[in-house]
């Protein structure tokens, strides 16, 4: 690790697929929609986000580096297994104009604990415990 104080993570890989329905006997079948990206890995960071959308709310899973997850539905007041979020709605960061952001926070003795996630900038802002940083978008 050299402690960059600048990321560069870039989108190397991702999905996205449509509902697909199949009539049958003796139950119809059908593909559930999902989404998913990746980037490259810098400074021992790496993101993974992943949308699971099935019969209902959609969750999102958030991978920071290989051990840092959060499995969660991006709902206000939402908490589980150590996991919170909290809506933010639409506010002004760092000169930047975010919709609908979201905080989502994991207790956690290590690694990413928290990250802010909007709608129109995707993750925009996390924490590292490890690092004692703050990390925030710059474009």
């Amino acid at each position: 690790m050299h402690d960059a104080d600048t990321l560069e993570l870039t989108v190397t890989d991702k999905f996205y697929s449509t509902e697909s329905r199949y009539s049958g006997e003796p139950l119809p079948e059908f593909c559930i929609p999902e989404s998913w990206y990746g980037t490259n890995e810098f400074d021992n960071i790496s993101i993974y986000e992943k949308l699971e959308i099935n019969n209902g709310p959609g969750y999102m899973t958030t991978r920071f580096s290989s051990n840092n997850i959060f499995y969660y539905e991006l709902r206000d007041g939402y908490y589980f297994d150590s996991i919170s979020v909290r809506h933010i709605g639409d506010t002004l960061i760092n000169g930047n104009q975010l919709n609908e952001a979201f905080k989502i926070a994991k207790d956690s003795q290590n690694g990413i604990d928290w990250f802010i996630k909007a709608a129109n900038r995707g993750i925009i802002s996390f924490g590292d415990r490890d690092s004692s940083k703050i990390w925030e978008q710059i474009q």
